[in-house]
This record gives C-alpha cells, structure tokens and sequence, in this order.
C-alpha cells in the first residue's frame, strides 16, 4: 500500500513519507486515508509485528492531523494500549493520545468502553498523565466526566516539588477551554489545586533569587568554595548548568534580585470570586514543554517548545500532547510552565480572575527579575490580560511594580523577544492610566523602543507595536512629554509609518500629526508642512481617511490637510 494512486497530488519522491504526507492536499489525504484504514484495521488483529506496523502507519499518517477514526478501528487500537508487548502498547497510545488531542466522538467511544478504569489502574504512569491532559484541554464534555470521577483528586498525586513540572502542565490542560458556569465548590477545589502550585512558584522564585545572589557574589559558579567543597556538587551539563543543592543553580546570568515576599502565602485562605471582594481587597495583586512518544525520544528529556507563540497556540494545532520528564527538577521550567498555567486559570472563569487578584497572587510575577525570557512573555501577556479586564486592576499593576518589570525588560536587559510583549503592555497600561506616561518617558522606554523600531533585525509585529506605543504616549502625554517625543525622533516615525499603526489609532494620529504645530512659530510649522506634504504615503492616507464613513474621523483628516497645505 502506497500513496503513489491516482491522486491529484503530484509525488515529490525525494521527501519522506511523513512530509508528503504533511502537503498532501486535503480532499487526496482523505481519499487515501478513506481507502487504506480498512486494511491497516485488519492488521491490528494479526501478529505483533503486523500490529505494530499498522499502528505505525496510523501514528505517521494522522500526524498533526484531525481525523475521526471508525469506532471498531478505535476501540481496537486501545485494546492494543492493554498489550503485554511493550512496543505494541506503546505505539498504541500514542494513537489513543493522538485520538483525543481534538474535539471529536472518538473521546465518547473511548469512554464507552471503560476509559475511565484504565486511567483508573494507570494513572500517574506519563502516557496516562498524556491521555488524561488531552481529553481535559480539548473537549469539556471529557473534563466533566474525569472531574465528576475524581479526576482532581487524583491531580494531588502529582503535588511532589519535584513533579512540579507535570503538576503545572496538567493544571494548564484542565483550564485551557473556559469554564463557561461553575459552581462555588468546584471552583474551590480547581483554586485549591493552584493554591498549592502558586507555593511553587514561590519556591521556584526563591531558588531564583538563590541562584542570583551567589552570582552577584561569584562571577561564576566553577569558583565558588562553596560548591566545591559540597558533596552534592553534581557535574555541569551541556547547557553549563550547576545542580548543587547548594544554589540551585541553572545559569541564566540573572543578576537582579527578587525579593519575596512572605505575606502572598495563601495556601489556606478560601476562593473569593466576585468583584466587590478584589475591590476591598485593594482598600486594605515549545506546545510548552510537549513530551512525544515517539520511538526516537520516548524516555528522552523533551525538548524546549519556543513560547514566543502566544499561549492560546499551544492548544491550537492538532498535533498529540505529552508531557515532560521531570526527572529533573529546572526551577527556570517550572516558572514557564507555571506562568502558562496562572494564564489560563484567569482567563477560563471571571470568579478565578477575581479570586487571583483579590488574594494578590500577582505581585510575585511582578516583582520577578529573571532573564528567562519565555517566562516573562507570558507573564507580559497575563499582565496585559489583567489590566484590559478591569481599571482597577490596571491600578493595582501599576501600584505593584509594573512600570519596574516593564523598565527591566526592555531598557536594563534589552531582551528582544521579551521587549514586545513589554511593549503591548505598557502601551495598555498608558492607555488606561495616562498619568503614569511621564514616568515611563524618565525610565528611558521610549528611547529603546526607538531603537528597537529602527533595527534591522526587529520583527514586523515589533514595528506595529513600536509605533502604537508612540502614538498612544504622544497622544495622551502633556505637552511637555510631547516635545520631548517629538525631540528623540517619536514623532518622525508616526509620520512615516501611519499605515502600520492599527486602525483604532487613527484619530490618535490625526491628533499627534496636528499637535507637531506650534503657535506663534511660522518657521518651525513651515518646517513641519514641508516635512509632511514630502510624505506622499502620509498624505495618501490623510486623503482616504477624509472618505471614511466615520463623520467624525472624516471631518478630523479634512482639517489635518488644510492645516499641513495652508500657510496659516
């Protein structure tokens, strides 16, 4: 069996099986799959060696793909999961995990025949823990029936600091899809689980803060007595990582300390969900790590996902979920996977939100200094969810530090990937809260987002992001703040860009381009008209925004014109 039919699909017979399967335009792939799951069906009760071939073939053709399997083809498929043959069972879950990493009726047929016994007798086994994580993140018809059997009690089992790894990653899975109603008891119970994992964020911060003292007091680790003389003292890896019990070590050359604090202990306090209580409150804030069962890594250490991809993509592609092996404890994996997890518990329930804001749980992803930078976009992104729910909650992250956490990323550290996430953030805060924008200028923001705008190797989306800030900072700053911008080059580059700026900032503009004119100075605004008519571009859009619908914005374009041709 083969691909090489009559297919509209052009065979390229230098690519492997797995990448033509990959291009193989949809209506051909289904045809194909259509016509050779009969056969590989009828292998499955062969001998093992038939069986895994067959199991081989599903695992490779329905790679990042959804495909919904004929029940009989399924349900023999997790018979095969129960083999004594090591490889056979093996290579039958990974299709069983597979089959549930999309919403479809394959989760409904598994639990038609006895799903829930087999986690029952394999759980905390890490192709169990897999299984378990896809059908709580992608069907909620799935994640009611585990949770309605205990599913959350059996998530305590995965409570060992040394699992914190998995124990996040399962908590993130069990809040990816939004809990749309739930009642007080259950989301007691959800917030109780995350209780415990925000004592390990905390602990995790600490071994941060650890490893970042015994920097500052020696350069580098080889050097100090300390380690040398501690007989846990274990042999760098590849990635010069120091795993003494002594600092806790993993080299990421941090150097600003966090400073933790002891009050955000919450572990026995109770779920607070509603807005009223966060309001007294203040009166008193790589897929990540995916594990693959595949032959060549499984029992491998996995590999780092790039988690500068937004965290709703982890869930997005219809490749299987694992799960790490966390035979080894990273403190600087732990606070990825953490964050990715607090991220999806505000986001699946308002009560969650307001019970994490409420009880101030933010402040120690605010008070962090770290240069892990996949921990601190999401962070970025949590925070700027945070602040686009509420005004207050806008407020409380400014009272906590987040001009700081911005400062830090993109001014102290000048982290690239990091910086636009920073970006988005402060610009959503300034919008809020305007007051905070000559702050923001004296942290030197604005000048590194300038140069970040004007370097060759900055992404387009940090272009779009860069010019945004700059609008809503001229827009909204004073004048002071004004011609200070338009003194560094802030100004220049709103007029040069008008067309990458996103469209809910066009009346902003038409207000920044109008404010460059100065009464009483002739000379500079001729300067300033000379300047503008030049921009062909700028005065192509000031011409279409006269046509838009908008009176308003209509009206505003009309007057920016006649002000840049006029001579009065």
């Amino acid at each position: 069996m083969n691909l090489n039919k009559d297919y509209k699909t052009q065979i390229n017979e230098t690519q492997t099986r797995q990448e033509l399967l990959l291009e193989i335009e949809s209506d051909d792939f289904y045809e194909y799959a259509f016509d050779e799951i009969p056969y590989h069906s009828q292998l499955l009760d062969s001998s093992e060696e038939d069986q895994i071939q067959s199991l081989l073939w599903f695992k490779e053709t329905f790679h990042k793909r959804s495909y919904i399997l004929p029940p009989e083809t399924l349900i023999k498929i997790f018979t095969l999961a129960k083999s004594q043959n090591n490889k056979v069972s093996k290579e039958a879950f990974y299709v069983i995990i597979w089959s549930v990493s999309f919403p479809s009726n394959m989760h409904e047929s598994l639990f038609e025949h006895d799903l829930l016994s087999f986690i029952y007798q394999t759980f905390p086994q890490k192709e169990c823990i897999s299984l378990c994580y896809n059908l709580v993140a992608f069907s909620e018809e799935s994640r009611d029936i585990l949770i309605k059997n205990g599913y959350l009690q059996m998530l305590r089992m995965l409570v060992d600091p040394n699992s914190t790894n998995i124990f996040a990653s399962q908590l993130r899975s069990l809040t990816n899809l939004p809990f749309k109603e739930i009642d007080q008891i259950l989301a007691a119970e959800i917030f109780g689980l995350y209780q415990i994992l925000f004592q390990r964020l905390k602990e995790n911060l600490q071994q941060s803060f650890n490893h970042q003292q015994h920097q500052n007091s020696n350069n580098e680790c080889e050097s100090c007595s300390d380690c040398e003389n501690d007989q846990n003292v274990l042999q760098y890896n590849k990635k010069n990582s120091c795993d003494c019990n002594h600092c806790s070590c993993n080299h990421d050359n941090s150097n600003n300390n966090f400073h933790r604090n002891e009050n955000n202990d919450c572990e026995n306090k109770k779920i607070t969900g509603n807005k009223n209580e966060f309001e007294s409150e203040l009166e008193s804030e790589s897929d990540d790590i995916y594990k693959s069962l595949s032959d060549e890594n499984c029992g491998n250490e996995s590999e780092k996902r790039n988690f500068s991809d937004s965290c709703d993509e982890y869930f997005d592609d219809n490749d299987q979920r694992g799960h790490i092996n966390d035979s080894k404890d990273d403190y600087n994996l732990n606070l990825i996977s953490i964050a990715s997890a607090f991220f999806k518990l505000i986001k699946s329930n308002e009560q969650f939100l307001y019970a994490f804001m409420s009880m101030r749980m933010v402040e120690p992803f605010l008070d962090t200094h770290t240069k892990n930078e996949d921990y601190l976009i999401i962070v970025c992104r949590m925070l700027t969810f945070i602040c686009n729910q509420e005004e207050e909650f806008a407020q409380f992250l400014i009272d906590h530090n987040a001009i700081e956490f911005v400062t830090y990323i993109i001014v102290e550290e000048e982290m690239k990937r990091a910086s636009l996430d920073a970006i988005v953030l402060i610009t959503d805060l300034m919008f809020y809260k305007p007051e905070i924008i000559e702050k923001v200028y004296n942290r030197q923001i604005p000048h590194c987002v300038l140069d970040m705008f004007y370097d060759d190797e900055s992404c387009g989306q940090c272009l779009i992001e860069a010019a945004n800030f700059s609008v809503v900072m001229m827009a909204l700053g004073s004048q002071m703040i004004f011609s200070k911008l338009k003194e560094i080059g802030s100004y220049t580059l709103i007029a040069e860009n008008v067309k990458i700026i996103d469209q809910m900032y066009h009346k902003w503009i038409i207000r920044v381009l109008y404010r460059g004119f100065v009464t009483g100075r002739d000379d500079l605004n001729n300067d300033l008209r000379d300047f503008l008519i030049e921009n062909n571009e700028l005065i192509d859009w000031i011409k279409e925004l006269k046509e838009n619908d908008s009176v308003d914005l209509s009206q505003s374009a009309t007057s920016l014109l006649d002000k840049i041709i006029s001579k009065t």
